[in-house]
């Protein structure tokens, strides 16, 4: 490790072709087998607001996430593995992205 950065062998990264951008969340939530997959760490349950009603949610470390070349660093909301990855607001923002509802489209 040099000032303070990482090797990159020891980066641990995963595409995703399936994410749908979800403007009623805030944050970015991943299926549970993602999160394993990346080796993230919880830091606090939280309660959220859900088409199912109010649950608590796992929050976990923050990730960078890359979406057509925009990138932000955001923390990650646990989801159940039958649920697609979910990019709210608040990345949305941090990447400049404006999401145009009646066309159904994102872009910077």
């Amino acid at each position: 490790m040099l000032a303070g950065k990482l090797n990159p062998s020891l980066v641990r990264t995963i595409e995703v072709e399936d994410a749908l951008v979800d403007t009623g969340a805030i944050s970015l939530s991943m299926p549970n087998r993602l999160i394993k997959q990346l080796g993230l760490r919880p830091v606090n349950t939280k309660r959220v607001r859900t088409t199912n009603g109010v649950v608590r949610s796992n929050l976990y470390s923050s990730v960078r996430l890359w979406v057509q070349g925009e990138w932000c660093t955001t923390d990650v909301y646990e989801l159940p593995d039958d649920v697609p990855v979910l990019i709210g607001q608040i990345p949305l923002e941090a990447m400049d992205w404006v999401v145009d509802s009646p066309r159904q489209t994102a872009h910077c």
